[in-house]
Parts: structure tokens; C-alpha cells; sequence
């Protein structure tokens, strides 16, 4: 996390006129130094995928000096604070952290966040985990109940779309507003191909104008 975090979200305020929002792993928030930085947003996603020291050691493979009571109560402790919503991410992965989804459901609602939202591993992972289906995840909301599902089981771009993206793209450099008209897209599905296809090495980025733009890389299949 920034060691300036608090001037940046005070610059991200004066810029935008959207509402800023700080995702963090929750480890810092055992700081009080900290927990007044990331006060300054009006969002916070902080994430909880343990509630025990064998499953906090599994998932997330911490530095040895973090314990995750600690971090739980730093959760607590910025609510008390933080007067903004918080929205507690929970990512549950199959044979590492779900057999203690009730632990951690319990551990979760202690720390009173606006919204708890459910995720699994949708992407392709660096590591040979298996995600929860579908089906398995509806089943968590009876263990979290109020919770949302969040994951995005669909991570791909439609055949046509992904085409007519990566055919106007090796053309010429477009950014995400020039994205979503050219192809008739909103923008959280512009951005969310624009992800899938430079994590696949299909385009690249770079900044024309002042402005992010993205290109087609020169070799590419039509899988």
C-alpha cells in the first residue's frame, strides 16, 4: 500500500467526480496510521479469504509476522472508525479455505461491512487451484446469508466481438471511450475485454495524448 495513500485519494477527489474507492488486503489495517489513510475514500474493499491460521497460511501465504486475529481486529477497528461503506470481498477456493466458510462467515459479519461479496478464481490461475462451481457458490449464500456472488464465470470475449475489437485495434490505437462506441459496448465490458485480451497478449497499452490507449499486438491467432 502507497505510504502517500492519503494524498492520493485526496488528488483522485479533487480530479474526479466519481466516488474513490481503496481495494486493499486488509493486512495494513492493523495500523492506525494506516486505517486514517485509507479513511479518505469513499469506498473501501478490504478482502477476508481466512479465519484461521492454517487456511490465512494456505491462501493467502502471508509474511510470517502478520496473524490473522490481528487482522480481523483491524477490520473491527476501522469500522468503528470509517464512516464510508465498506464492502468485504471473501474469495473461497476449494480445498483450501472452503471446508471453514462458516468461521469465516462468522469472522466476516463481526467486522459489520456494508456488503459481503462472494468470489472464487474465475481467471486462470498462476497455481493449480480448482474454483467453486457455480452451484457450490449459491450454496455459500446460505452460509453467508445476504452476501452477493460476485465472480464472473463468464471471462471470455465473444468470437465476433473479440475480432472486430482486435481488427480496429491493429489498425489504429483506440482508447475505451472510442472502444465502446466502435463496437457498442458499455464500459465495464470494454474494459473487462480489454483485460482478458492484453492478459492474453492479443493487445498492448500505451499513452497517446495524455490519453490511455490500447493496440493490437502485431502477431496474433483467431483462435
Amino acid at each position: 500500500m502507497s505510504q502517500d495513500l492519503g494524498r492520493v485519494v485526496a488528488f483522485a477527489k479533487e480530479t474526479v467526480s466519481r466516488p474513490v474507492a481503496v481495494i486493499t488486503n486488509s493486512t495494513l489495517l492493523t495500523s492506525p496510521a494506516i486505517r486514517k489513510e485509507v479513511a479518505a475514500a469513499d469506498i473501501v474493499l478490504p478482502s477476508l479469504d481466512a479465519a484461521s491460521p492454517a487456511a490465512f497460511q494456505a491462501i493467502n501465504r502471508p509474511d510470517p509476522g502478520l496473524k490473522i486475529e490481528e487482522i480481523i481486529q483491524g477490520l473491527k477497528e476501522f469500522r468503528r472508525e470509517y464512516s464510508g461503506e465498506i464492502w468485504l470481498e471473501v474469495m473461497l477456493v476449494a480445498g483450501i479455505n472452503d471446508h471453514e466458510a462458516d468461521l469465516i462467515a462468522r469472522a466476516a459479519e463481526s467486522t459489520e461491512p456494508d456488503r459481503i461479496q462472494l468470489n472464487t478464481v474465475v481467471r486462470t490461475p498462476a497455481e493449480p487451484v480448482r474454483p467453486l462451481s457455480e452451484e457450490e457458490m449459491v450454496r455459500m449464500l446460505e452460509i453467508f446469508p445476504g452476501a452477493e456472488l460476485i465472480p464472473d464465470w463468464d471471462w471470455r470475449v465473444p468470437f465476433d466481438i473479440r475480432n472486430r475489437i482486435l481488427d480496429s485495434l491493429c489498425r489504429s490505437p483506440s482508447t475505451l471511450e472510442e472502444i465502446c462506441r466502435l463496437h457498442d459496448l458499455t464500459d465495464s465490458d470494454a474494459i473487462k475485454y480489454c483485460k482478458i485480451l492484453e492478459h492474453d497478449g492479443l493487445i498492448t497499452r500505451r499513452i497517446e495524448g495524455g490519453k490511455l490507449c490500447f493496440l493490437g499486438s502485431k502477431s496474433r491467432g483467431r483462435g
